[in-house]
């Protein structure tokens, strides 16, 4: 967005572009998710209509599809990121750049791919408990401690100025 604002149309073709990646790092990191998420999407694509219940695969969003390709794909692939970490991010690309509701529905649907590929040992990553219902507002008010979102690092997905703000 920053470089389409930067453009002058008298200029032409020769317009001066903003880098694509921060650093080496962050080049490195979007190559080998991209390169993970085309290469895998038929079994991510199975594992989201695993974890389906009475829909069906092909009423799905398509913007959803891709960003829950790409979370599964960084769960899968990058070890050292915390699934709650990539939860957390997917969720907010799906927010800005999805339907109203797809925030609530990638965070059920990834979570729960995330459980199954931890209980069929295909990733070795931790999960918070479910949260049990609190019936009659007992609960209600309370915080959620703060050993339940363990902090990751990962490069950050930059969004242009003002999309999901």
């Amino acid at each position: 967005m920053k470089t389409i604002k930067r453009f002058n149309p008298n200029a032409k073709a020769k317009q001066e572009l903003l880098p694509e990646y921060k650093d080496a790092e962050d080049r490195e990191f979007a190559r080998k998710l991209f390169r993970a998420t085309i290469l895998n999407c038929d079994t991510y694509q199975r594992y989201m209509s695993e974890a389906l219940r009475n829909w069906d695969f092909s009423r799905l969003a398509y913007m959803d599809v891709i960003i829950m390709q790409i979370a599964i794909a960084e769960v899968m692939n990058f070890p050292g990121i915390p699934a709650t970490v990539t939860i957390n991010e997917y969720v907010e690309l799906a927010k800005a750049y999805s339907t109203p509701r797809s925030g609530g529905y990638v965070n059920g649907m990834i979570d729960n791919i995330c459980r199954e590929l931890i209980s069929r040992n295909l990733i070795q990553k931790e999960m918070p408990e479910r949260k049990q219902h609190a019936q009659h507002g007992e609960h209600a008010g309370k915080q959620r401690p703060d050993n339940q979102h363990p902090a990751g690092r990962r490069p950050r997905i930059h969004r242009a100025p003002g999309v999901g703000e």
